[in-house]
C-alpha cells in the first residue's frame, strides 16, 4: 500500500532546525518562541543547544575559574536540552517539560541557539531499584585499577532509586545524559 498524500509521516521535513526567536525566555517556562516551526510536528523530540559564549561566562562569574592556585577552564562549547512538541501554536513550541535555564541573547540565547529535531534515543522506563543493599571491599586501590561502581544510569528516563544502603564503592550514583527524570529518594550512601 502507497502512503497517502497527506500521510504526515512522508510530508515531515526530517531534523528540522531553526533558532530560538530573538527574546528574552525566562526559566521554568514551557513556551519556546522560535524563529520558524516550517518542518516541526507534535511529539517530536526536540535538541535545544545552547552556546557557551563569553559574554555568557562572564555574566555566571565562570570566566576566572580556579582550583588549588591554577586556573581553570569551562569544558564544552554548549549546553543541549532535550525536549518533546507537545502543541505548536504560531511560532512557538509547547513543550512537554519546562525549560531549567534561562535563555537571553545576550548570553547566547536568542538567535544563536538552535532548536533541531532529533531521533529519540531508545531509553529503559518506568523502572526502578528499591529495597537493596550493595557493599563492594573496603579496598583501597590505585585509580589505574577497577573500580568498585554502584550504579550508572544514562539511557534511562523515568526511572527511580529508593530506599538503597550502598557501602564502600569506589563511585556511588553516576546519572549521565541522556538519562532524564531519575528520582533517587532515601539511598544511604558510606565509605
Amino acid at each position: 500500500n502507497a502512503p497517502a498524500a497527506n500521510d504526515p509521516a512522508q510530508t515531515k521535513t526530517p531534523h528540522a532546525r531553526t533558532t530560538l526567536a530573538d527574546v528574552y525566555i525566562p526559566a521554568a517556562t514551557r513556551q519556546l518562541p522560535v524563529a520558524s516551526v516550517e518542518g516541526f510536528a507534535v511529539g517530536d523530540t526536540i535538541l535545544i543547544k545552547h552556546p557557551i559564549t563569553p559574554d555568557y561566562l562572564r555574566f555566571m562569574g565562570m570566566d576566572h575559574l580556579e582550583r588549588a592556585g591554577r586556573t581553570e577552564h569551562w569544558i564544552g562549547s554548549s549546553i543541549a536540552t532535550e525536549r518533546r512538541i507537545a502543541a505548536i501554536h504560531g511560532n512557538t513550541l509547547l513543550l512537554d517539560v519546562p525549560i531549567t535555564d534561562d535563555y537571553d541573547p545576550r548570553f547566547g540565547g536568542g538567535l544563536a541557539t538552535t532548536v533541531t529535531a532529533v531521533p529519540a534515543p531508545a531509553r529503559l522506563h518506568d523502572s526502578g531499584i528499591e529495597a537493596f543493599t550493595l557493599t563492594a571491599p573496603s579496598v583501597s586501590i590505585p585509580l589505574d585499577a577497577p573500580h568498585f561502581d554502584a550504579i550508572h544510569i544514562t539511557y534511562a528516563e523515568d526511572v527511580w532509586l529508593r530506599d538503597l544502603d550502598i557501602h564502600d564503592t569506589t563511585n556511588f550514583i553516576q546519572v549521565e545524559a541522556p538519562a532524564r527524570r531519575v528520582t533517587i529518594d532515601r539511598v544511604d550512601l558510606t565509605n
